[in-house]
This record gives structure tokens, sequence and C-alpha cells, in this order.
């Protein structure tokens, strides 16, 4: 491996992270806010500068919890969630487009500085998993084989 691919490498690993969750927190801000209203506040039994703190203190709160959650979903990413967000400082890092920096050697090579589960694990996983891709491995011979005996029986 190259000295300056190694380099590039671990520029991208080193940001890696910080994209991970620019790319979660969004997802966690969208779900607190489609479910905000399992945390309100009822501020009518409440007066004033108490109802402002106490506001304030449970939206300091659920922000902490937001974060600690985001945090942990970066910490189970799987293969794919980490090669997105590692391609993504490659664009900007490399000046080349997403569907390169996808392929591109430093940024599989920056997945494993991580220490991020494998990528290609990840789609094999969901090659095996997808229907789709179930029915186009299935050349049909066997539901084939096993009407011929139905009907001849």
């Amino acid at each position: 491996m190259t000295e300056t691919l190694e380099h590039t490498a671990q520029r991208i690993a080193d940001k890696g992270r910080d994209a991970l969750l620019d790319r979660l927190r969004p997802a966690f801000a969208e779900a607190t806010r489609a479910h905000a209203g399992l945390l309100d506040l009822d501020a009518e039994t409440e007066q004033g500068e108490r109802a402002e703190v106490a506001r304030q203190s449970i939206d300091d709160a659920a922000a902490e919890t937001v974060e600690r959650m985001v945090q942990r979903a970066a910490d189970r990413a799987d293969g794919l969630q980490w090669r997105r967000a590692l391609a993504s400082v490659a664009t900007d890092e490399l000046g080349i487009g997403l569907g390169e920096a996808l392929c591109h050697p430093a940024v599989a090579r920056a997945q494993t500085i991580v220490g991020a589960p494998s990528y290609e694990e990840a789609l094999a996983a969901i090659a095996v998993a997808s229907p789709t891709a179930r029915a186009a491995g299935d050349t049909g011979a066997g539901d084939a084989a096993g009407r011929e005996t139905a009907a001849g029986s």
C-alpha cells in the first residue's frame, strides 16, 4: 500500500465517526419531533419562570438522551452505514463522486482503520435476505421437476 493511500485513508478515517454521527442525527431528530407529544409538559400546571425552567430542563435532558442514542447507534452501525459515511468524507477529501468513493481503496482502508464491520459482508447479507435476490438466483428447476413428478402421478 502506498504511503499516500495510507495517509489519505487515515484522513478519511479520522473524520469518519463524525460523518457517521452527522448522518444519524437527522433521523433521530425527526423521530424526536414525530414523538414530541409523548414528552409534552403540562405548562398549565406550572407558573411563569418555573414553567420555563422546567421546559428547558426537559429539553436539555431530551437532547442529552437523543445524543446518547445517536452515539449508541453509531457504535452499532453496520458496514454499509460506515462505508456511506466514509465515502461522504472521501468526496470532500478527494473531490470525487459518491459512486467512485464507495469503491475507492482509501475508503476501504479507512473502514479497516476505524474497525468498522465489513462492507462486503453487509452487502452479502442483504443479497441473501432480499426476496428479489432469491428470486433472481432461483432458476425454477426445482419447481419444474416437482410439477413434472406431480403431473406424472
